[in-house]
């Protein structure tokens, strides 16, 4: 459900393109590996490893990809943890739909590297 949500959301920008989707640490790390994007959104739960070990792993692997958190857990909890472990923004699924829109184009926006 709450990726049908983010789907249907992200498809209502002309310039953003939804490569793939996954819904488990295995699912996205075989996804990244086929599917190279410029923007991942992940959830921080996922049933077998978490985000953070997504996160953890393609910082590892020197992975381009830039990651947008998308979480139900507060900012103050989470955001800088997951800033600290490769993360390039955060954002709490409690927001207005329209700030996931923004995220992912301000996360595109950050140059290689930094």
């Amino acid at each position: 459900m709450l990726r049908r949500g983010i789907r249907e959301t992200l498809s209502e920008a002309p310039d953003i393109e939804i490569m793939a989707e996954a819904g488990s640490y295995a699912e996205v790390m075989a996804t990244i590996a086929a599917k190279p994007c410029d923007v991942l959104v992940l959830d921080l739960n996922l049933p077998d490893k978490g985000g953070l070990d997504v996160l953890n792993a393609l910082r590892e692997s020197k992975s381009s990809v830039k990651t947008l958190v998308v979480s139900m857990f507060p900012e103050d909890q989470y955001a800088l943890l997951c800033l600290r472990a490769g993360a390039k923004g955060y954002l709490n699924k409690a927001g207005d739909p329209a700030d996931l829109i923004t995220a992912v184009r301000a996360v595109a926006q950050i140059p290689a590297g930094a």
